[in-house]
């Protein structure tokens, strides 16, 4: 399942869109790098935004929880 997962633009400014060709997004975390949850989300549709206006620059990491598991993606914010 990880390749049915897009997310773009990444590295971002703002906004990371995460997409799905096949898969229900059930809900997506955002972690930063000491581990602590900054974004949460239950978008259950193929696609979401995740709003990073409000986040420091720098590395954060995303698990997207479908049904069929949880597939984890780095992201990276200017």
């Amino acid at each position: 399942i990880i390749n049915s997962f897009s997310i773009y633009p990444n590295p971002t400014n703002n906004v990371w869109t995460v997409f799905s060709k096949n898969q229900t997004i059930n809900s997506i975390a955002v972690y930063n790098v000491l581990g602590k949850r900054v974004i949460s989300l239950q978008p259950n549709a193929l696609s979401a935004t995740i709003d990073a206006s409000n986040l420091a620059s720098g590395i954060y990491f995303t698990n997207i929880n479908t049904a069929s598991g949880i597939v984890s993606k780095k992201l990276i914010k200017n």
